[in-house]
């Protein structure tokens, strides 16, 4: 299929009929039946003579993977019985289904029912997978082919063993530094929490890129900076001349703002022009005080007042301007030191983690994906491929949006360049957005530009009322392009379900609006909110409306359809857990009882230190400051009298 042409639109009928090998690329939007879409492929392939065994199919959550295995299951069942007691049915692709099974000959008939039974009672054999689950499955069961122990411990978190490495690099590359070399190696990299929390991005990611590149090594920029000198000697030289005239031009200039955090209000120039006489007096010239960059002309521009900015030619030129000069090449030296430190902190503690691993036999999960690529980018990869492709010669790749590069890398390497398969990859490609789902845009964009994809997308919003759907449409549609990448992922408008029972939100008998737009009132000053304000004003809107909608709902003035509103009915999405925290408060004091839902680790919760704290008390019930610190455990929410 062409890349210019536009997807092929999978209804019923085309899903039925459409060739089940070869390499698809299906596009969805929420509610436009993913799932349901992935049943009915699987049903062909059943038909097709493939076993459950043999149909890998791989989503992104343990959860996702037993629905999946119930709706696949009961997919099967449903085919079954109507096939064996055929009549009405209002599922479309099912009674298609079975037009199509009633024009086969009789013996053709029992051979896909024996198909479909057999099937069922396979099942448990189902290759329904984690894209973890099928990794580690893959490295286990071909342990030669791919190099890996037989038996090999899973570890749940190696952020210990990673810790301990860069410790180690910090160690190795700190402790012998002078003055000079420790002053710029810790401006870069501040302090060893900080340094940890950096790299945490990078220990997840497959040979991570870290731009811009950097090709000097750290001993280059280390002598880079403490060629800095001379023009710190001809800078202070200059202070010593011109100090006097730079005190009354950062004192009387006009343009300059003299907010009280700035070193150039009345009370703090004194202090901080002392600070940079000290400095410029000392010999240690290359151990450079933060402060030294707000006398900089271009720090000095940005710290002026809007109506000021730009009529002070003093503070432009001269002294200021070589200060400018100077810090554009301070600046540019810390920049290439601190990607360069964090690559070679990065790939030190890498390959001192896997040694570890090596010899303790322990793999952590997101090794097993970086395992199985390497063992498919490998010399003797093509006899690993074969053999996983000989037991899974069919692959279906369920929110194919939240792929990231080394998921992506591993079924391109099975599959893109073999015959004989089918892939199909089922995704939304409008949250390939959000890369805190793992997500990665580029890769999605890549796999969807790869020759001998065909392309088809699903279309019928089942889940949404019509006119909400018609709104998003509405808004998407208002300019051409209404994503960035409108090459590779451009907006179709969804359509709603004909024959879906409304079942809106009535307040007093009115259907509500399907969707509203709020918009934040300017201050009395006419002016545009400040973030803190506004963040405030929206909190309690929010919050104002949920519990009118939830006192509404108590009294059946406000429903659903046919039934009363409930509060597990209204969901809310924010940017971040601050934000989620802060409205969930707002919520608790207006009576409302709400729970969020994040990434955050169980065990960093309050309620898991109060439970630690108890537990502890009972282990040492004889150690009283111990039973006085579970007593007051949050977990039992106890006042000082009880």
């Amino acid at each position: 299929m062409s890349k210019t042409q536009p997807p092929v639109m999978l209804d019923a009928r085309t899903t039925l009929e459409v060739e089940p090998g070869g390499i698809k690329l299906i596009e969805a939007s929420a509610g436009t039946g993913k799932t349901y879409t992935i049943a009915n492929l699987y049903l062909r392939h059943i038909f097709a003579g493939r076993s459950p065994a043999e149909i890998l199919v791989v989503t992104f959550t343990n959860a996702a993977t037993e629905e999946l295995r119930g709706r696949i299951r009961a997919r099967i069942y449903d085919a079954l019985q109507l096939l064996r007691q055929p009549g009405s049915c209002d599922d479309e692709f099912l009674s298609l289904l079975l037009a199509q099974w009633q024009d086969l000959d009789s013996e053709a008939q029992l051979q896909q029912c024996k198909q479909l039974q057999l099937a069922l009672r396979s099942m448990d054999e189902a290759a329904i997978f984690t894209i973890h689950g099928f990794c580690q499955r893959a490295l286990s069961d071909h342990a030669l082919s791919s190099g890996q122990p037989f038996e090999a411990t899973l570890l749940e978190d190696d952020l210990a063993l990673w810790d301990e490495a860069l410790k180690d690099w910090w160690r190795t590359h700190s402790y012998t530094l002078g003055s000079v070399d420790w002053h710029l190696f810790q401006s870069c990299l501040v302090d060893l929490p900080k340094f940890l929390e950096a790299q945490r991005g990078l220990q997840a990611g497959y040979q991570p890129t870290i731009l811009p590149t950097v090709d000097e090594e750290l001993s280059t920029l280390y002598q880079a900076w403490k060629g800095l000198d001379d023009a710190l000697q001809d800078l202070a030289g200059a202070w010593q001349i011109q100090k006097a005239e730079i005190f009354e031009i950062l004192q009387s200039s006009p343009a300059l703002s003299r907010k009280k955090t700035l070193p150039y209000h009345k009370h703090n120039l004194s202090n901080s022009f002392n600070q940079w006489d000290d400095y410029f007096g000392s010999d240690q010239r290359l151990v450079i005080p933060g402060s030294l960059h707000y006398l900089g002309s271009d720090t000095l521009l940005a710290e002026s007042t809007k109506t000021g900015r730009g009529t002070d030619p003093n503070l432009e030129t001269g002294f200021f301007a070589s200060v400018q000069q100077l810090f554009d090449r301070i600046s540019h030296i810390k920049g290439r030191f601190k990607v360069r430190a964090q690559v070679d902190a990065n790939h030190f503690a890498r390959q001192r983690v896997r040694v570890i691993k090596q010899e303790n036999r322990s793999i952590a999960y997101q090794d097993q994906l970086s395992l199985l690529l390497e063992a498919l980018q490998a010399v003797d990869a093509p006899a690993l491929a074969e053999k996983l492709r000989e037991r899974y010669p069919v692959a279906m790749i369920d929110e194919f949006q939240d792929t990231d590069a080394i998921q992506f890398g591993i079924f391109r390497q099975l599959y893109f360049t073999a015959d004989a398969i089918s892939l199909t990859l089922i995704g939304d490609p409008k949250q390939a957005i959000y890369s805190f789902r793992g997500g990665d845009i580029f890769t999605y964009i890549k796999a969807r530009q790869e020759p001998g994809v065909d392309h088809y997308s699903l279309l019928t919003n089942w889940r949404s009322e019509p006119g909400l759907v018609n709104a998003v449409n509405s808004i998407f549609s208002h300019r051409p392009a209404a994503f960035i990448y409108e090459d590779s992922i451009n907006f179709a408008k969804a359509r709603a379900a004909p024959e879906k029972q409304a079942s809106p939100l009535l307040v007093d008998e009115s259907a509500v609006t399907p969707m509203t737009i709020w918009q934040i009132p300017q201050s009395h000053e006419q002016k545009n909110q400040s973030s803190e304000m506004a963040y405030a004003l929206i909190n309690e809107a929010i919050a104002d409306e949920i519990a009118y909608l939830i006192e509404g709902g108590s009294q059946n003035s406000i429903r659903i359809g046919a039934r009363p509103l409930r509060s597990g009915d209204i969901a809310i999405l924010v940017r971040t857990a601050r934000e989620g925290n802060k409205l969930r408060a707002i919520l608790a004091r207006k009576g409302v009882r709400a729970i969020t839902i994040g990434r955050d680790r169980v065990f960093d919760s309050d309620e898991a230190s109060g439970l630690y704290d108890l537990l502890l008390a009972i282990n040492h019930c004889t150690d009283r400051k111990l039973l006085r610190a579970g007593l007051a455990s949050q977990l039992l929410n106890l006042d000082y009298r009880q």
